[in-house]
């Protein structure tokens, strides 16, 4: 058996005989005299490292992967895409042809169906002037035909008789506007604790006037509820059109959490 000798680069030393090469075979610390035990010691430490360098490397490079994708700047980086149609973080005021009040809307991030893209979309914050306002966000969609859709369900009492909105939106699975026919049904139920829920303003189907990728609608109960005092919430809907189907595809119901109308004083 023959076995490869490594001369330390840091001892200049004469050339073994092959009786000493043979020892070293049996005592890899043959060159070393008794009073240099405990740097043999520290050298066959730093020989063990030294084969052990390249699996820790690895190691240590996939525990730094696993940590960018976890606690880096968010998994959403780690995303394939993004696709924003409002500014993130972005507040703004808007105004509706069939309502008589402002809705306080907010650009919100969600995940698409697919996983894959992280989208910001304006969500509803709540009916100026600002009172209690309660509201639902629900994200869904299929693989076939593929799509994203979010529905949003509000209600407020910044009218004495309630303020109530819904919209419906739909994203390609990058993300990227589905324009299609797209409508959204919204309902303002009332609970009666003979019969639980049901409904009190029944709204309509109501149809953007155009193929678009979003359809929202509102609701005003006006001064005084329409079915009494108590609590109330909304009921959202939502559908477009599907080329390839040729039919509807029809989410919801989703559901705003309750408050009571008219509020306290």
């Amino acid at each position: 058996m023959c076995a490869l000798v490594e001369w330390p680069s840091d001892r200049l030393l004469p050339r073994p005989s092959h009786a000493e090469i043979t020892q070293a075979v049996s005592s890899p610390l043959w060159w070393l005299d008794s009073g240099d035990r405990s740097s043999a010691k520290g050298m066959h430490v730093l020989v063990k490292l030294r084969s052990l360098r390249k699996p820790l490397l690895t190691l240590l490079a996939l525990l730094i992967a696993f940590a960018g994708v976890q606690f880096g700047s968010g998994a959403p980086s780690a995303l394939a895409g993004q696709y924003g149609e409002c500014p993130p973080g972005a507040v703004r005021k808007a105004s509706y042809p069939e309502a008589s009040y402002d809705i306080e809307e907010r650009c919100s991030e969600i995940l698409s169906y697919s996983g894959t893209t992280r989208m910001w979309l304006w969500e509803f914050s709540g009916v100026k002037p600002k009172r209690t306002d309660r509201r639902t966000v629900w994200v869904g969609g299929d693989n076939s035909p593929p799509y994203t859709m979010s529905l949003q369900a509000l209600i407020s009492d910044s009218h004495a008789g309630g303020a109530a909105a819904g919209r419906v939106v739909i994203a390609q699975p990058n993300g990227s506007n589905l324009d299609r026919r797209i409508a959204v049904l919204v309902r303002t139920q009332y609970y009666r604790p003979s019969t639980g829920w049901g409904t009190c303003r029944n709204g309509v189907w109501r149809e953007a006037s155009t193929q678009r990728s979003y359809m929202q609608w509102t609701l005003d109960q006006g001064a005084t509820p329409d079915c009494g005092n108590g609590s109330y919430r909304t009921q959202v809907y939502g559908r477009f059109f599907s080329v390839s189907l040729n039919s509807w595809v029809q989410r919801g119901p989703i559901y705003s959490p309750s408050i009571s109308l008219p509020p306290g004083v």
